[in-house]
């Protein structure tokens, strides 16, 4: 009403009778009136709020008791006149928000005759500070790009902001310089250009000046995601995501963990800060870096309460790779951590099994277009196949599909045959061979046993490759196999067994006890494999009949000796009825010619067997 209004317009014109311990609720007492769509409210409360800080400073009555605890706050508020219309309010938020700073410095130590840069740069922009500035369109987000000419000068304007952001770095407490922050973000949702357009540009010089500290960061990145939906400024938004980059750069770590918390990734409402990220190439390769090495933060079962699967690190570091491969702004870095990625991915679905966390992965229709995979492990084999399919790897994609490859990644019993049979595509069709061995390498170290599994499943294949040589030397190859005999996974033992006879290893020039010594190790770790990995051991032993077979007819007789005797043990692993006979042949049969008979039918038998996995008991 009219009579409010007059009361009010009393109030502030009359701000030197107040007491300095009421500094504080004042200030906070004008903050509606700072934030006024009316030009003259604004006006009046920074000419109020100007009397009262020069009162203050004159009087050199303020003590480090009265600092206001909201100072940040309220020097935002402020700053965002400073591109005002009118030309009072911008010449007295300019002194305000000098004073303020001055009051802080003094405060530290400094005598009033020496203020800083920022205080000296300010103090004389305060004196004629300048209108809005040139050629800042009013482009709201979807609307065509208007440009509105206003009088001023935007590089002067923008100069100034460049030392103010690490003066208040250095005189701000870290609890104010947040206030500040946002203060200054919560403006970026507003309907009034100026202010806005003011604020993302101070923002953008505080991110990329170290004027975030790491723990700032979680604050300042809720702030940011709450504001980005309502920004209705094009260059507004730019400008922001820019900021978001700079301090994604300074931060890359503690940023990747807080966007990462902020809503679930199949929600896709931080999509747009990951693209933010991602404008800085260097800092995109440190994004998916950090995410897929997340994906190793896998707590044992019996330590994780059911309550919290859905929210481990693990799962959320999964299910934003996923989204990111589908993101043209992070192709060429899955690109280049394709090897990281496609052994996390691995590792993960192995753990995830492991957790019993299978729902929804054998009913999912991928032929369904825009279908949500349901489930974490449907998730991390959808990822899997995404990783050939939008790297360009197509081929071993399409090779697995066509012989229902990737099906065997949806059990459990079936895991091990699946990535043996991804590994040999990979291998045929040259694809990232080198960088995924030398990650498969490393695995092969880990103290975690799935890793050394898919990491031996993987290097036994790619020994047997024509191009192995141009970048896998046979010694390192031989000590990564004989540290994998060393392991106590039987599975490991058995398939690093499998790689000493591969053709980087053992050249046909061999010499004849390596073989048979191979040969003879691989039948006792074959006959001696628990119950655990019976079936992957079945499988294995099915896959070394033919070259056993060829080895019948070894020049060495040693070898052909050990030879007979592995082939025997496969024989009683894979249960063939006919085992006495076969022992017949073997033992007294004359060559090859005696013995094909029960050996090809035995061959026979197996393939048909492992057609079914699962037969009847």
């Amino acid at each position: 009403s009219a009579h409010v209004d007059v009361r009010a317009s009393r109030r502030l014109d009359q701000p030197v009778q107040w007491p300095l311990w009421l500094m504080e609720p004042n200030l906070g007492h004008m903050e509606p009136w700072l934030e006024s769509e009316k030009s003259h409210e604004r006006q009046r409360v920074v000419r109020s709020i100007f009397l009262l800080l020069q009162f203050v400073v004159e009087s050199q009555m303020l003590t480090e008791e009265a600092t206001p605890s909201m100072l940040g706050h309220q020097i935002g508020l402020l700053m965002l006149l400073w591109w005002d219309e009118d030309e009072a309010t911008r010449s007295h938020s300019h002194q305000c928000v000098y004073f303020l700073l001055q009051l802080l410095v003094q405060q530290r130590g400094f005598s009033r005759g020496a203020p800083t840069r920022a205080c000296q740069e300010l103090s004389w922009a305060s004196t004629s500070p300048q209108g809005p500035p040139t050629g800042r369109g009013y482009d709201r987000i979807g609307d065509p790009l208007v440009q509105k000419e206003s009088p001023g000068n935007p590089s002067r304007e923008l100069l100034i902001l460049a030392p103010l952001a690490q003066a208040f770095e250095e005189n701000l407490t870290v609890a104010q310089h947040t206030q500040l922050v946002l203060t200054l973000l919560h403006s970026l949702s507003g309907h009034s250009h100026l202010p806005c357009n003011l604020a993302a540009e101070f923002l953008l010089l505080i991110f990329t000046d170290p004027g975030i500290k790491p723990e700032q960061v979680a604050e300042v990145l809720q702030g940011l995601f709450e504001e980005l939906p309502g920004i209705a400024f094009r260059s507004v938004y730019q400008t922001i995501m820019k900021a978001l980059t700079a301090l994604g750069t300074q931060h890359s770590q503690e940023t990747v963990e807080v966007v990462l918390s902020l809503c679930h990734p199949s929600e896709r409402l931080t999509l747009p800060l990951w693209k933010a990220l991602a404008a800085n190439p260097k800092l995109a390769q440190e994004v998916v870096t950090l995410l897929y090495t997340k994906l190793k933060l896998r707590p044992p079962q019996q330590l994780i309460r059911p309550s919290q699967q859905a929210h481990l690190i693990s799962l959320l570091a999964l299910g934003t790779i996923y989204e990111l491969l589908y993101t043209q702004e992070y192709k060429p870095t899955v690109r280049w951590a394709f090897s990281g990625i496609l052994m996390g991915l691995l590792t993960q679905l192995h753990y995830l099994f492991e957790l019993g966390m299978v729902e929804g992965l054998s009913d999912y229709q991928d032929d369904i277009l825009d279908t949500q995979p349901v489930g974490p492990c449907r998730t991390c084999l959808e990822a899997l196949k995404g990783l050939f399919w939008t790297t360009d790897y197509w081929q071993v994609f399409a090779h697995l599909k066509l012989l229902k490859g990737w099906e065997l990644f949806e059990h459990m019993e079936t895991y091990t045959e699946g990535v043996t049979l991804l590994a040999r595509a990979m291998a045929y069709y040259d694809c990232e061979l080198k960088s995924v061995m030398a990650q498969a390498t490393i695995s092969l170290k880990s103290t975690e046993e799935r890793d050394n599994i898919v990491a031996i499943l993987i290097i036994t294949e790619f020994l047997n490759s024509p191009v192995i040589s141009q970048f896998a030397s046979r010694r390192t190859m031989s000590n990564s196999l004989s540290l994998g005999l060393r392991n106590p996974n039987e599975l490991v033992q058995a398939l690093s067994l499998k790689g000493f006879s591969s053709t980087l290893i053992n050249p046909k020039k061999e010499r004849a006890e390596v073989r048979g010594g191979a040969i003879f190790l691989f039948g006792d770790v074959m006959y001696s494999g628990g119950k655990k990995f019976q079936q992957p051991l079945k499988t294995l032993a099915f896959h070394a009949l033919v070259p056993l077979l060829f080895h019948l007819v070894d020049p060495s007789p040693d070898v052909i000796t050990k030879s007979k005797l592995t082939f025997l043990r496969c024989a009683i692993l894979l249960q063939w009825e006919f085992c006495r006979e076969l022992f017949s042949k073997l033992a007294w049969g004359c060559g090859l010619t005696a013995e094909s008979h029960h050996l090809w039918l035995g061959i026979v038998t197996a393939e048909a067997c492992t057609l079914n996995p699962y037969p009847r008991s």
